[in-house]
């Protein structure tokens, strides 16, 4: 219903204007999102809807394009494609990580591999060592905890069918734009998200059929707000001011064995976990 969606929006907007305002001075790096999933599921038109709605809102946005199109090996889902493709855009994360950017979006990376890897170990066109090995690669902590959000886009075969025709003036099925081969894609997208959700710093799932294309992404816009908004205002450790100004430290400063542990009975004792915005308000409390 678009009044509905038109009053969800507002509230989206004003809640990204607070956030910009109150919150984004405690990023200590660009918040990446990673969008993967099932071919026709929306994840082309999302990204940009997304990029739009940040960057209207005097956020800082960049989006890793694809790398799929400017792959020059040709064989398209071969190990040689995907790895090529993952390479170009873990060379790129990590470059944007280190710049003045406030949301990297990443049109498909390192979920979106594990779902093609995941394919050519059925498939049979890797050996079991290869898998395992490209598989530690990929999940290793360095890159992998970069991605604060995967974004794994959903749509039926036979809705992904219909909105490839509807644009086409052929229904012949193509190499993936077909029932067999899109069921197949689904199936090793779910075994990825069931065998790697856990490894992630978080995972949304959104299922785009039967949904209008607004309606859908105003949905996912909340969703990518509630994890930005958990990424800046994280629960920290903090001690009351007052019992760390008790604190007789020797030799200089806290660095004396004798000190640390005083630090950290004080700590044992008196600590508790708070939202950031809170600890920088309250001089009662100092940040561990």
């Amino acid at each position: 219903m678009p009044a509905n969606t038109d009053r969800q929006i507002q509230k989206l907007e004003a809640r990204a204007q607070s956030i910009h305002a109150n919150l984004l001075r405690f990023a200590s790096r660009p918040f990446v999102i990673e969008f993967a999933g099932t071919p026709k599921a929306g994840k082309t038109t999302s990204v940009e809807a997304i990029r739009h709605f940040f960057t209207r809102h005097d956020f800082r946005v960049h989006v890793l394009v694809e790398q799929a199109p400017f792959c020059p090996i040709p064989m398209k889902g071969h190990l040689f494609f995907s790895t090529w493709c993952a390479a170009m855009t873990l060379a790129e994360l990590l470059a944007g990580v280190e710049t003045e950017t406030d949301i990297i979006i990443v049109d498909r990376g390192i979920f979106d591999t594990l779902v093609w890897l995941t394919l050519q170990r059925e498939r049979g066109e890797l050996t079991a060592a290869e898998a395992d090995t490209m598989e530690a690669f990929l999940l290793l902590d360095r890159w992998r905890s970069l991605v604060d959000l995967a974004v794994v886009m959903n749509v039926t075969a036979d809705e992904a069918i219909a909105r490839e025709n509807s644009q086409r003036i052929s229904r012949k099925p193509g190499g993936i734009m077909n029932p067999a081969v899109l069921q197949t894609i689904a199936a090793a997208v779910g075994k990825t998200v069931k065998a790697h959700r856990a490894k992630f710093a978080d995972v949304i799932e959104h299922e785009t059929s039967g949904h209008d294309v607004r309606s859908s992404n105003a949905a996912l816009a909340k969703g990518i707000l509630d994890r930005l908004e958990s990424f800046l205002d994280p629960e920290i450790l903090v001690v009351p001011t007052r019992q760390v100004e008790a604190l007789r430290f020797e030799d200089g400063g806290a660095f004396s064995e004798q000190a640390n542990a005083a630090l950290l009975g004080v700590i044992k004792k008196f600590g508790k976990f708070m939202r950031r915005s809170e600890a920088e308000r309250d001089a009662r409390y100092v940040q561990i």
